[in-house]
């Protein structure tokens, strides 16, 4: 099965019959969560710091009234299905043990896109999925970032 958007994830999980259990590192105020739930994911787990962090290049070192806007969007995103959301606040590489080894069918990578960042996010995750479970990244081909540097080095 060939996808050509994030929005058929879904189904090729349903299709290779992996667990429609998910968990989405870098999550701001929360959109993808929402159309992950909607297109049928059972249980996802939010993983984000949603504080300022000022060595944390990107979106991680905005002002906190922005992460508590993002969280406040989040909540109000996962309304509907918060009975199938795990919120694991805190930085993505320590949250990672919160999650057991092998049960999750998806691993949605969009925290930060540095090389380190990447790579300490791909490490911890990795062990989490189920054989042949997914590791999808969002903005991995933007050469600026060192987010495909990470994956062919973890490769």
């Amino acid at each position: 099965m060939i996808i050509n958007s994030r929005t058929e994830i879904v189904e090729l999980m349903k299709h290779f019959e992996l667990p429609l259990i998910a968990v989405e590192v870098g999550v701001a105020e929360g959109r993808l969560s929402k159309e992950l739930l909607n297109w049928g994911i059972e249980r996802l787990y939010l993983v984000d710091i949603w504080e300022s962090v000022p060595f944390i290049v990107g979106m991680g070192s905005q002002a906190q009234s922005i992460h508590d806007e993002n969280y406040n969007g989040m909540i109000e995103n996962i309304k509907r299905h918060e009975d199938k959301v795990i919120i694991l606040k805190g930085f993505s590489y320590k949250m990672a043990d919160k999650i057991p080894d092998s049960s999750v069918g998806l691993v949605y990578i969009d925290g930060d896109h540095t090389y380190q960042g990447a790579r300490a996010d791909i490490d911890s995750y990795y062990s989490k999925l189920v054989p042949g479970g997914i590791m999808a990244f969002h903005d991995a081909k933007n050469p600026s970032y060192g987010i495909m540097n990470a994956l062919h080095d973890f490769t």
